[in-house]
């Protein structure tokens, strides 16, 4: 009888001591999360430009993070890892929204009464800037937005990514030539439209 209880014994202290040890992996993920919070509200602002669809993306993003943190490799990477996870959030919210409003833009086009407004000489410049961030690769979109919108400077963003300072700088870099060439084509698309 006694090597039962014994037996019990064991797996009820392996059983609490997997129980503390998720308890501390949730409130670092946590503490992380929070720490970050800004960092990750502005990546899914800098795609949706709307206040409470950041909010939402940045929610489902840490879910996702929690629910696959087996994936992630390496901790030190966890910033990274789900600022990436929140810019593809946000990016398939604002595909949502456009075929939303594709079929609300097809609904209208049956009523002769709605008019087309010219939405390009409405547009403000940050929300014009945040479309073209939008197209650039994540690493140089969240490096990017990182240094512009959150004024983080380049060791910091390292430290906070996971990365090297020279990776943080070519990434910045890349990021900056292709913003250049994407308001070329832009200005040019729209000289071409006068």
């Amino acid at each position: 009888m006694r090597p039962a209880l014994g037996a019990a014994a064991d797996r009820f202290e392996k059983v609490a001591w997997v129980m503390a040890s998720v308890d501390e992996l949730r409130q670092w993920f946590e503490r992380r999360v929070v720490e970050n919070q800004r960092l990750f509200y502005a990546i899914a602002y800098q795609v949706l430009g709307d206040p409470h669809e950041a909010e939402d993306a940045v929610q489902a993003s840490v879910c996702k993070g929690w629910s696959s943190l087996g994936e992630l490799n390496d901790p030190g990477a966890l910033v990274g890892w789900v600022a990436k996870i929140t810019r593809h959030t946000a990016i398939d919210a604002r595909r949502r929204r456009r075929e939303r409003a594709t079929d609300d833009a097809e609904l209208a086009a049956l009523d002769p009464g709605v008019t087309d407004t010219p939405t390009a000489e409405q547009e403000d410049e940050r929300a014009a800037m945040r479309r073209l961030i939008a197209q650039l690769p994540d690493g140089q979109a969240i490096v990017v937005t990182l240094r512009f919108y959150e004024g983080l400077d380049g060791p910091t963003i390292a430290k906070r990514l996971g990365m090297t300072d020279n990776a943080v700088r070519v990434r910045l870099h890349r990021g900056l030539e292709r913003l250049e060439q994407l308001m070329r084509a832009k200005q040019t698309l729209k000289k071409a439209g006068a």
